[in-house]
């Protein structure tokens, strides 16, 4: 579509898949065709490193670009894998960009599931992205890969939350227990060991799983930390479940930043 910039009359240009024209070709203000190429006066069309004959659907120069494990390509004259309505080639060089294009959108969907899912599908998306040349979505998904670990943490607090609730369910019952204690030892040894059951319940919960997002100064020695994710030593203590739903830690403090992951148990840590 084209607008003149002096009566703004509207021309539609239409083409097939192949660039062909249909119906009425009307009058055109600039020497652009089919997906951006330069229109010859041969009637060949300038796509990026090659001449394209929109007439026959081929280039009139084999392909530079060279993929044997694609059956596809190994024709170096055809035209987008000669599949126009799902790929495009407007440099030339094979369809690979709109195929990356395509990998990238699907894993960039996929990317928005918390934990270990999310995080393999951001990184598809990411390199898919650079592949394309699309530098500035690559690196978009790629801090989408920390995003998803996050997601990952906050899952597995979220369960260690209702554990929690549980346990202080238990601390009332104690307390309930002894208020409506007996006479007897008996009861009253019952109600103590049930209150002291859910204390420990409760403090194990807390400093185990109180460290997927702590910000503050954990010692005196520092001033300023911010911790996503449970540290190795924590790491250890979690259920299956949890571990699995918790692949890394991110800490960083003063004068000291680093990564543990915690599935391969290694650790990079950076100090200035």
């Amino acid at each position: 579509m084209a607008v003149d910039q002096g009566t703004l009359a509207v021309s539609i240009r239409k083409q097939d898949p192949f660039g062909n024209p249909r119906g009425t070709v009307p009058v055109w203000p600039n020497s652009r065709g089919f997906v951006g190429g330069t229109v010859e006066p041969t009637g060949l069309m300038h796509l990026g490193a090659r001449q394209y004959d929109p007439t026959t659907g081929r280039f009139i120069s084999d392909d530079p670009v060279s993929d044997t494990d694609n059956p596809q390509q190994l024709n170096g004259y055809a035209y987008a894998y000669n599949s126009p309505v799902t790929y495009s080639d407007p440099t030339g060089l094979w369809g690979w960009h709109s195929f990356f294009k395509a990998v990238a959108t699907v894993a960039s969907v996929a990317s928005i599931i918390p934990g270990p899912i999310g995080m393999i599908a951001a990184g598809v998306s990411a390199i898919s992205y650079a592949a394309a040349g699309d530098w500035a979505n690559a690196g978009i998904m790629a801090a989408g890969i920390a995003l998803s670990a996050v997601g990952a943490g906050a899952a597995v607090l979220a369960v260690k939350a209702v554990r929690v609730a549980r346990e202080v369910r238990a601390i009332r019952s104690g307390v309930t227990a002894l208020s409506n204690a007996g006479r007897t030892a008996r009861t009253l040894f019952r109600a103590g060991r049930a209150v002291a059951k859910g204390f420990r319940a409760v403090g194990n919960k807390i400093r185990n799983g109180n460290n997927f997002l702590r910000i503050g100064r954990p010692t005196s020695g520092a001033r300023v930390r911010l911790s996503i994710g449970p540290a190795p030593r924590h790491y250890r203590r979690l259920s299956r479940f949890g571990r699995f739903m918790s692949p890394i830690h991110i800490h960083a403090e003063w004068r000291k930043v680093g990564i543990d992951f915690n599935w391969t148990r290694r650790s990079y840590y950076k100090r200035w």
